[in-house]
């Protein structure tokens, strides 16, 4: 344990935020990185993605069955390095919520959770007492908030993260 010295001279233990308390942190984070970035239009390789949802509603096992428009002259699908799990969430998302890009980002929440609690559980583990503070600063940072897309960047990341976690754990 980390003890930290008082007024007193004796040593105690740093003060642990509630659990709840914790969890409200994540929740929220969570909601203001979509909320944010919801109403975006749809940006540089977001179509990229749209696209390769589209071939996946309409052939499931084949999500690279078709060519695209990439450059100057048309290129297979699977030239455009794409791992299929956000193209599949992505799909899914059109399937529920129909041809809405405001709705397809707001089903980006789970992937906004779990970067956002995974990132929570590592800032305890390696800044007990500031973990609060710099989870707001990681996900509002210039290199998070804005890039939440239907692109791979912060999907990845919190796949990333959350399998870092678990495995320090």
């Amino acid at each position: 344990k980390l003890y930290v010295g008082n007024t007193e001279g004796t040593r105690t233990a740093p003060p642990v935020p509630a659990p709840w308390r914790a969890r409200l942190h994540v929740v929220l984070v969570a909601l203001v990185l979509v909320l944010v970035n919801a109403p975006k239009p749809l940006v540089i390789d977001d179509p990229v993605y749209v696209a390769l949802a589209h071939q996946i509603r309409v052939d499931p096992t084949d999500p690279y069955g078709f060519e695209m428009l990439w450059g100057e002259v048309p290129e297979p699908a699977f030239q455009v390095l794409a791992p299929p799990v956000l193209p599949y969430w992505i799909a899914g998302s059109i399937a529920l919520f129909g041809q809405e890009p405001v709705r397809w980002k707001l089903a980006l929440l789970p992937f906004a959770l779990a970067l956002a609690a995974s990132l929570r559980g590592l800032l305890a583990r390696f800044a007990p007492g500031l973990e609060t503070p710099l989870l707001w600063m990681a996900v509002c940072s210039p290199s998070v908030l804005p890039a939440l897309n239907l692109m791979l960047d912060v999907p990845s990341l919190a796949l990333a993260l959350s399998g870092l976690a678990l495995f320090l754990r």
